[in-house]
């Protein structure tokens, strides 16, 4: 059971529903650097001293930590397909943008300009690009610059777009990457995705038959699975011919893409706005580091305690969930070594809508003994 009464380390994180402006932002102590976990007070003495001084005992003591955290920032790097099929009836009569431009346009529309989207930044790239369609170079730098949302300049260049052309997918995503790892270079702190928003598999730049076409999504499959445990891929298939699509996704670290029926346009917005609520429900999450002591003592994963005091006072003792079936729980990012703890969606939407405060307790194997 990871629980223990004992408290070696102490950190205190109050969660609030998104985080300040600026990009790196995370905790009331400006001086800290990024991917700090908070202010540090340890009673005068260094973070893991031998004999801080403080509240605690000083044979047990690992140091507190007191921060104000927030969500992960999130960066969505959103691929964007304005295909004539989508929406281009000049080019066939089938393509009738009320079945897919318009519906899809709205839910996107809808998702950059929600409150629900605060702590989050979005790009937006079309393909095909109306220059060179089949070369990346021309999706690294996108359409719409990485933005603060909620905003409405995104929805602003939507209803400026008009659906054309073929589905060069591959090149398309590898521009995104290299987008992608340019902005989580700049800010390693923040959490970078990757969004590809299709009604198809890809066709044109070379891709003309079947064989092909299960070729080149084996490449984009190879592309995305380069940086998926970096920048995972999260796929969003709109129209009949979208099964490949899954493989992407899965290589790209999100399981399955996420199918949105066509025909019905108010059906075709509300599953594809579910789609985008689910992939910024997985994607936010309230996250704390474990520290690293780097005096010679090791945190102890199986004796973390975390605790959630409400606004009134009531304080519920949270429990381990690796999968979060628990009603409200936390988990680690990774069971087999962990770096986070990462507390389960239900509860840090409860804690984050509260303005809750969570307390993540650790225990310090090895104790040094006081001079």
């Amino acid at each position: 059971m990871r629980r223990s009464s004992f408290v070696g380390f102490v950190l205190l994180a109050t969660l609030a529903a998104c985080g300040p402006s600026g990009p790196n932002n995370y905790f009331s102590d400006p001086s800290q650097t990024e991917g700090a976990s908070g202010s540090v007070t340890t009673g005068g003495g260094s973070l893991f001293g031998e004999d801080t001084g403080g509240p605690l005992d000083a044979r047990t003591q690992c140091g507190v930590i007191r921060s104000t955290a927030f969500r992960t920032h999130v960066n969505m790097v959103v691929v964007y397909d304005r295909s004539g099929s989508m929406g281009d009836a000049a080019e066939s009569a089938s393509y009738d943008p009320k079945k897919r431009w318009i519906p899809v346009g709205d839910a996107m529309k809808s998702f950059f300009a929600d409150a629900g989207s605060r702590g989050m930044r979005a790009s937006l790239t079309y393909f095909p690009n109306a220059g060179n369609a089949c070369a990346s170079t021309a999706y690294q730098t996108p359409d719409v610059p990485l933005t603060e949302l909620p905003s409405p300049d995104l929805g602003a260049s939507i209803d400026a777009t008009a659906p054309r052309g073929d589905t060069p997918t591959r090149a398309a995503l590898a521009g995104a990457i290299t987008q992608a790892e340019r902005i989580a270079q700049g800010h390693p702190a923040d959490r970078t995705v990757i969004v590809l928003a299709t009604d198809g598999e890809p066709w044109s730049c070379g891709v003309s038959s079947w064989d092909t076409r299960v070729a080149e999504v084996n490449a984009i499959a190879l592309d995305v699975g380069r940086v998926h445990d970096r920048i995972p891929t999260y796929v969003i298939g709109v129209g009949p011919s979208v099964d490949l699509l899954h493989q992407v996704a899965a290589a790209g670290g999100t399981d399955h893409a996420l199918l949105v029926q066509v025909g019905d346009a108010a059906r075709t917005k509300s599953e594809l706005t579910s789609a985008l609520s689910a992939i910024r429900k997985q994607v936010s999450t309230c996250e704390f580091a474990i520290p690293t002591p780097g005096d010679g003592r090791t945190i102890d994963v199986n004796k973390i305690a975390v605790d959630l005091e409400m606004p009134n006072q009531s304080i519920e003792s949270l429990t381990y969930s690796a999968d979060c079936s628990a009603a409200g729980g936390w988990h680690f990012d990774a069971e087999d070594a962990p770096t986070r703890v990462v507390l389960c969606p239900k509860t840090c939407d409860a804690a984050a809508a509260s303005g809750g405060t969570t307390q993540v307790s650790f225990h310090c194997t090895d104790q040094q003994k006081v001079k």
